[in-house]
């Protein structure tokens, strides 16, 4: 048995990045006690078995003993590897199976003879994999094979060497049955180990993952994990400090392969840990985007117009208020997404404006955005000006001169971009080599609802 850290911070990956969802949703009854989950992650079987499958043709060397007899040669296992769910009420399920067959050209060593054979072994093994709050383990399952073994050939190290090709031969046919049980369960065990150490070479790469997303300090207060034939459904709930509760959970329309439904307050918990409190220079405008954005959206300019635009802007920025100049986000709630109807605003509350020379009040701003898609993805299309609103001085904090205000203005007309596009996906190793249609969003009620499906 192989466990692996827990999964769910791997697929809390991708809760944070994107999907496809119609506009018109149901809601979903929970049936977990207490707080509603506020993440949820529905995988279909075709995806993991797409994800899985593949075609086998290995060759290896055989080092073993059969009945007692050193063996030796080549082996050769062609087969093919599938995934399938298996429905559970509190667990995600899922046997990998490798069905196949293996042929081998052996040396059995005996004293005075060398015994050549040819065997061909039908088989099927499985795996277990079982996912619950606890992390991944791996379970050898049920393997079955039949051995088939002919003689090619007997050698003789020994005189008169027909005497003891004769015996040897005997001794063969005698422990034939035998033999081919012993080398058909050999063989089945290869191939189970083989596809076990693939599987926890898959999944500890995984685990990487996980690590990363720990660090974010998002706190996990519960997981639950179920099965059906058709998909694995995970239900989370992120500790979120008192954030708006989450409302009933909005259902994702049939036939989805990768669906993620988050509320609006995970995502205000991620950016109160990641940018809360944190300090950026005025001037750098593309790593201020990039952290309050959280690495979820893009700017949908090309490159050539981004690069020369930013490269302007910060030297007016650094023109009007000097480099040294710094921005500092509010700690408790830097970044407030709010989800409407195919639509949501953002607010940024900035806590100081300071120079080396004095610090000045910030400000709060906001902009709204609806949600519109292209055959190339998700986009947010700004709706109306920016709001910006000054804060009122204090005792250790004043107003703002014209300058830095102004300033301000500008950086965040840069922000909060008229067109902005769903940044792609960071999809684990096993998936990424699979194609999936271009993601499609929708929102409502504090949720963000987004999937996939493969071409």
């Amino acid at each position: 048995m192989t466990r692996i850290k827990p999964l769910v911070l791997v697929l809390l990956c991708l809760a944070l990045q994107g999907g496809l969802l119609t506009p018109s949703w149901g809601d979903e009854p929970t049936k977990t006690p207490g707080k509603q989950p506020n993440l949820l992650i529905d995988v279909s079987a075709g995806l993991i078995n797409a994800a899985v499958q593949r075609s086998i043709d290995r060759t290896g060397p055989v080092r073993e003993v059969i009945q007692d007899t050193p063996v030796q040669g080549t082996s050769r296992t062609i087969g093919a590897v599938w995934a399938e769910l298996v429905p559970n009420t509190s667990h995600g399920v899922i046997d990998v199976a490798l069905r196949g067959n293996v042929y081998s050209r052996t040396i059995a060593t005996r004293p005075f003879v060398l015994i050549n054979t040819a065997t061909e072994t039908p088989l099927e093994v499985r795996n277990r994999v079982l996912i619950d709050e606890k992390g991944i383990c791996i379970y050898h399952g049920p393997a079955s094979a039949t051995a088939t073994t002919t003689l090619l050939d007997i050698s003789s190290r020994a005189e008169p060497d027909f005497i003891a090709i004769r015996v040897a031969e005997q001794g063969y046919h005698r422990s034939k049955r035998n033999a081919e049980a012993e080398s058909a369960s050999k063989a089945a065990w290869r191939a189970s180990k083989y596809l076990a150490d693939e599987l926890s070479a898959t999944l500890t790469a995984a685990g990487k993952v996980v690590k990363a997303i720990q660090e974010t300090g998002l706190a996990v207060e519960y997981m639950n994990f179920s099965t059906t034939a058709t998909s694995i459904h995970t239900k989370v709930r992120v500790g979120t400090l008192g954030k708006k509760e989450a409302s009933a959970v909005p259902t994702l329309p049939a036939e989805i392969d990768l669906g993620v439904r988050i509320h609006e307050s995970v995502l205000n918990e991620a950016a109160r840990i990641m940018t809360g409190g944190k300090s950026f220079g005025v001037h750098e405008v593309n790593r201020f985007y990039e952290k309050v954005s959280l690495g979820l959206l893009l700017d949908g300019r090309s490159d050539h117009d981004k690069k020369d635009l930013l490269k302007n802007l910060e030297a007016v920025l650094t023109d009007l208020v000097g480099k040294e100049t710094m921005i500092t986000l509010a700690k408790n709630d830097p970044l407030i997404v709010s989800l409407g109807e195919q639509t949501f605003t953002a607010e940024i509350h900035v806590a100081s404006i300071a120079s080396p020379r004095a610090a000045y009040a910030g400000s709060r701003v906001k902009a709204a955005y609806r949600i519109e898609h292209t055959k190339e993805g998700v986009h947010a299309v700004r709706k109306g000006p920016i709001q910006f609103v000054l804060a009122e001085p204090t005792k250790q904090l004043k107003a703002a001169p014209p300058t830095f205000v102004f300033a301000q203005e500008v950086l965040f007309a840069e922000i909060f971009k008229e067109r902005l596009t769903l940044a792609p996906l960071p999809m684990p190793a096993l998936i990424s080599k699979l194609q999936l249609s271009a993601p499609r969003a929708a929102t409502r009620d504090g949720w963000a609802g987004l999937v996939w499906n493969l071409k």
